[in-house]
């Protein structure tokens, strides 16, 4: 198995308070998983809360990596439409830009925010590989990240005692370029592109042809 560790921000959950004129503190709780395309889609217990009581919202938005940097957008309504509300920002920031339209007043501006959203790995479990008399490696794959396991495909080459593969599974792409042979492994440059965003590692030790039988 290859593991490219923390590759990918999971954005679980986003906190922000802020005062609205004649009503007062204003929380926005929203909690998050992602849908089969990488998008941010609020689960159950996000809520706003004025005055007291709370109110079930829905969220939906998108998170995107940027050299290295995790950059928000999410939209939010209750069910009635009176509460509405947008929220941009970066992940870890302690503030974020916010937009929000309440029954009984708004807000525009900057606010505090808390964010969670854990590094993830991105796993490469190899579950068929094969490599013929001409050096060509295909094989099947699943592929693990915060968006769940999917199954992939694996197409390459082994020539000159170099190993380059790419893979495919669903909106996930990985290469993996002229890796040269080690105890360990082969060692070159992984490249991949994984919602919400994309990355590369030098050096990096791919270990999918040590389970060869």
């Amino acid at each position: 198995m290859d593991v490219v560790s923390g590759a990918v921000p999971d954005l679980q959950e986003l906190r922000t308070v802020f005062s609205v004129p004649e009503v007062g503190p204003v929380e926005l709780l929203l909690l998050f998983d992602f849908d089969e395309r990488g998008k941010l889609i609020s689960r159950s217990g996000s809520t706003v809360t004025e005055n007291g009581g709370s109110t079930d919202v829905s969220a939906k938005g998108t998170l995107k990596v940027k050299n290295g940097v995790a950059l928000y957008k999410v939209s939010l309504k209750d069910s009635s439409g009176s509460v509405k509300a947008k929220i941009a920002g970066i992940v870890g920031d302690s503030q974020g830009l916010v937009s929000y339209k309440g029954s009984n007043g708004r807000f525009k501006g900057a606010a505090p925010v808390e964010t969670v959203a854990p590094l993830v790995d991105l796993r490469i479990e190899p579950t068929q590989i094969s490599v013929d008399e001409k050096g060509r490696v295909a094989g099947t794959v699943r592929v693990s990240s915060h968006l769940g396991t999917v199954d992939g495909v694996l197409k390459g080459k082994l020539k000159n005692g170099l190993l380059s593969w790419k893979v495919s599974a669903g909106k996930t792409k990985i290469q993996f370029k002229k890796g040269s042979s080690t105890a360990d492994g082969y060692v070159g440059g992984l490249k991949w592109k994984a919602a919400p965003g994309k990355g590369a590692v030098g050096g990096f030790t791919s270990r999918l042809l040590n389970e060869l039988p």
